[in-house]
């Protein structure tokens, strides 16, 4: 009977420590659980934490390129309202312009000096421009006209009057300098359509020419009228 009784006693000793390691072990697999499914939800608010900055910054990056290409935009609209071009055959408003020299710039390599030159008098070639900046501003504010008597100088005075003399055929004629340029070759003055059609040009775009200086020209109202009875054969 008290080897029985040891026995039992074992058995009951044996039995509560299987169930005490078992229920170490249930618990060590719900404290494991547990700090995977913690680590798991940790995971997911980092990565969501940075898909929102990553969206974040893309929606600013996005905001400065919309703003970056809308002021691009608008400076090109400006730009373009400045150099609106009128229809060929559409007449042009006189006068709009100011009196000016300028200071030295620099085109093509080329230093360019505007001055004003009582005894200006120069040999070269003339060109002439027309429709592609028919109604466009010029440098002292008016608008080009091609059907005007105008021309484009590189350094004298803005509005004058300078006498352009065909060499080729002695023609000549008084324009009014209102603009700048040429700047390609060895060009002295570009002429309107106009000019170089009673010049006698018109055809073979280029001549040579003499340019004399006259005096400042008006700034108010057309005086195309006048300089077309200046006209020498």
């Amino acid at each position: 009977m008290k080897r029985l009784g040891i026995a039992a006693f074992c058995c009951v000793g044996i039995l509560a420590g299987l169930t005490a390691v078992n229920a170490a072990a249930s618990s060590g697999k719900r404290d494991n659980l547990g700090s995977r499914q913690a680590l798991s939800t940790d995971s997911a608010k980092h990565v969501r934490h940075a898909r929102v900055q990553h969206t974040g910054a893309q929606h600013v990056k996005s905001k400065r390129l919309a703003r970056k290409i809308t002021g691009s935009h608008r400076k090109a609209n400006a730009r373009l309202s400045r150099l609106r071009v009128f229809e060929a055959g559409k007449p042009v408003q006189k006068g709009g312009g100011i009196y000016r020299v300028g200071s030295p710039y620099m085109i093509g390599g080329r230093t360019y000096t505007p001055q004003i030159d009582p005894t200006y008098r120069a040999e070269g070639k003339a060109s002439w421009y027309g429709d592609s900046f028919h109604g466009r501003l010029t440098a002292n504010g008016e608008k080009f006209d091609m059907r005007a008597l105008s021309a484009a100088h590189p350094t004298l005075p803005l509005p004058s009057y300078v006498r352009v003399t065909n060499l080729e055929n002695q023609k000549s004629l008084i324009v009014r300098v209102n603009d700048r340029g040429p700047y390609h070759g060895n060009r002295l003055i570009d002429v309107s359509v106009r000019t170089a059609e009673l010049l006698g040009f018109h055809d073979q775009g280029v001549a040579k020419v003499r340019v004399e200086f006259i005096g400042p020209a008006e700034l108010a109202g057309s005086d195309d009228a006048k300089l077309v009875a200046t006209l020498q054969q």
